[in-house]
């Protein structure tokens, strides 16, 4: 499972550790974003000891119920990297419909040296998937 939150090194073309997977050593944090008698919506990060610059990597796993173990059903990856690399996911609504399930958005921060990025997308459970919300 560690290759889930496993980040490319990145750097200049010519050196040959440029483009090679970096696991992380240990997972940063664990967030139990929510739960039921039959799933649950888990965001992990990690930080892989990349060189040339900080990297994070967090993935939001769906987790369902099935008899009596728990597997997971699917998974989203996502992947900062820079002086300012973080991720972070968050309850930000509910759905409506038969079942309410959480909506969640993910917020990825990353840059250095005079520029940075954010970027959000929002994801609903569909089924037994994690699904980006489109606008409407």
């Amino acid at each position: 499972m560690a290759v889930l939150f496993a980040a490319r090194e990145v750097g200049q073309p010519e050196d040959p550790k440029t483009g090679r997977p970096v696991l992380p050593l240990a997972i940063k944090s664990s967030k139990l974003l929510y739960s039921d008698d039959s799933r649950a919506l888990v965001f992990v990060s990690a930080l892989p000891p990349t060189e040339a610059a900080p990297s994070e990597v967090g993935v939001l796993f769906l987790i369902e119920r099935l008899q009596k173990q728990w597997n997971i059903s699917d998974y989203r990856r996502f992947y900062a990297f820079g002086k300012y690399a973080g991720i972070n996911a968050e309850i930000t609504g509910w759905g409506a419909g038969k079942e309410i399930m959480p909506i969640v958005t993910v917020n990825e921060s990353e840059g250095g040296r005079g520029e940075s990025d954010h970027i959000s997308a929002t994801y609903k459970i569909d089924g037994s998937r994690i699904k980006v919300m489109e606008m409407e």
